[in-house]
C-alpha cells in the first residue's frame, strides 16, 4: 500500500470517528434536555451496622441550584468503614454493598479516605455560599467540582458536561477548593 493510501485510510477511519462522536454527543445532549433535575451519588462506606453511606447531590434546571446532603453526619462517618474504591450511582440506582467494600485491588481507584470526607466537607461549604454563586446560581465550574467527586453522570444516559452545555450554567469566578 502507498503511503498516500495509507494516509487516505487514516483521515478517513477519523472522520468515522468524529461523526460517531458528533452523534454521541448530540444524543447525550438531548438526554440531558429532557431532565429536570440531574443528580447521583457516592458510596462513602458502611456504618458499624452495615447500613450504607451515601453523599448525594441534585441540581434543579428550573433554578439552577445544588443542594448536597448526607445519610449521615460526618462524625458518624469519620468513624465507620471506608469504601475501598470509587461507586458512583445515580439516585435511583442500587448496588451489591458485599461486592461493593471487598477488599481493595490494584485496578481500583478513588478510595474513600479522611482527605476525600475533609474535600467534601470543602464542597459543601462553598456550595452553601452564595459568592460561589451566580445569582444564586451554581456555576459551571463548581458543578463540575460537584459532581466530579459525587457523581459524573452515566456515559449510557447523560454525563455532567451535557447538564452544564445544555442547561446553560453560568460561568463565574475561578476558584479552587483549598485543602
Amino acid at each position: 500500500m502507498s503511503i498516500n493510501k495509507s494516509y487516505e485510510k487514516i483521515n478517513h477511519d477519523v472522520s468515522i470517528n468524529k461523526s460517531s462522536q458528533i452523534e454521541y454527543n448530540k444524543k447525550m445532549a438531548e438526554n440531558a434536555d429532557a431532565l429536570d433535575t440531574f443528580g447521583g451519588k457516592r458510596l462513602l462506606g458502611l456504618t458499624k451496622n452495615n447500613v450504607p453511606i451515601y453523599v448525594k447531590y441534585v441540581i434543579d434546571r428550573e433554578t439552577l441550584t445544588v443542594d448536597i446532603s448526607l445519610t449521615h453526619t460526618m462524625d458518624v462517618i469519620r468513624k465507620s468503614e471506608l469504601c475501598p474504591r470509587g461507586v458512583y450511582l445515580g439516585l435511583n440506582e442500587s448496588i451489591n454493598l458485599d461486592h461493593a467494600m471487598r477488599p481493595k485491588t490494584k485496578k481500583d481507584h478513588s478510595e474513600v479516605t479522611q482527605r476525600t470526607l475533609d474535600y467534601l466537607e470543602k464542597i459543601m461549604e462553598k456550595n452553601s455560599i452564595n459568592y460561589y454563586k451566580v445569582n444564586k446560581k451554581t456555576t459551571s465550574l463548581m458543578f463540575m467540582y460537584i459532581s466530579n467527586s459525587i457523581y459524573p453522570g452515566n456515559t449510557d444516559k447523560c454525563r455532567w458536561r451535557d447538564i452544564v452545555q445544555v442547561w446553560k450554567l453560568p460561568k463565574g469566578k475561578y476558584f479552587i477548593i483549598d485543602w
